[in-house]
């Protein structure tokens, strides 16, 4: 009877043992990690109280709504004018998503859509641009279990070694900005800016941006070695060096020397 009644108990163990084991494989399971697209769909719903522009531009504005909501975004199109344009705008109490549709509408070619994971600000019309580095073509991408400085640095890698076959790859990473967020990814014949909205959304706290204009004729079309752009993270002491970084883009106009 004794025996009989430790073989039960060691039946009940195993099966307990077995479903707290099943339990927290399904708590770490990809499946069970909650998904980007509804975390950025609930801050998208947040009520944003009486707005004003402030003369801000709407690159200004946008930038400051990702990092005050932590959205993660993308700003794959800069003009001048949407950079250094000041917005005379006003408007009553609007959802986050109605806000920055507004915005975005008040910038000759720009959209905006929140259907990937993340807010893209960009321009239908560059997106159909062959010479727009952001539109080149990737044959193969694959990242798994990565940090998003890793994943940003083999998109440029892969990138390099796809327009000049045999070529090296290298450079530094900083390490430790990122925290514990991985990111896996497998793309194929995606286009640059698809694969860079892809980390950014996976990651769920970044904004990425150009680093170089692609929007002069001395830009378009050339085939960089080099970043052409950057992503940030949404922590408010990236904000200044991103904001920074895109003023770069287009410098101010010299003022022309009183007599």
């Amino acid at each position: 009877m004794k025996t009989k009644f430790i073989a039960v108990a060691l039946v009940v163990a195993a099966v307990l043992l077995c479903a707290g084991a099943a339990a927290v494989l399904s708590q770490e399971s990809p499946a069970n990690r909650p998904n980007p697209a509804q975390a950025l769909g609930a801050k998208l719903q947040i009520t944003v109280p009486d707005f004003d522009a402030g003369k801000r531009s709407m690159v200004d504005l946008l930038l400051m709504l990702a990092y005050r909501y932590k959205l993660p975004m993308d700003f794959e199109y800069i003009t001048n004018d949407a950079l250094r344009r000041p917005l005379r705008f006003r408007t009553g109490s609007r959802t986050v998503r109605g806000l920055i549709a507004a915005l975005a509408a008040l910038a000759p070619g720009y959209s905006a859509d929140f259907s990937h994971g993340l807010v893209e600000i960009y321009s239908p019309e560059a997106r159909l641009d062959s010479s727009n580095p952001f539109n080149m073509v990737v044959g193969e991408y694959r990242v798994h279990g990565v940090d998003t400085e890793t994943a940003d640095n083999t998109l440029l890698c892969t990138l390099g070694q796809q327009l000049h076959p045999g070529s090296g790859c290298g450079g530094s990473t900083s390490g430790g900005q990122w925290g514990s967020t991985k990111i896996s990814l497998e793309m194929h014949n995606a286009k640059v800016f698809e694969i860079l909205n892809a980390i950014v959304a996976q990651n769920g706290r970044a904004v990425w941006t150009p680093i170089r204009s692609t929007t002069t004729s001395a830009e378009r079309g050339r085939r960089y070695l080099t970043n052409f752009w950057d992503i940030y993270p949404l922590d408010p002491a990236f904000e200044k060096s991103a904001a920074e970084r895109l003023k770069a883009l287009f410098p101010p106009a010299p003022q022309a020397e009183r007599h």
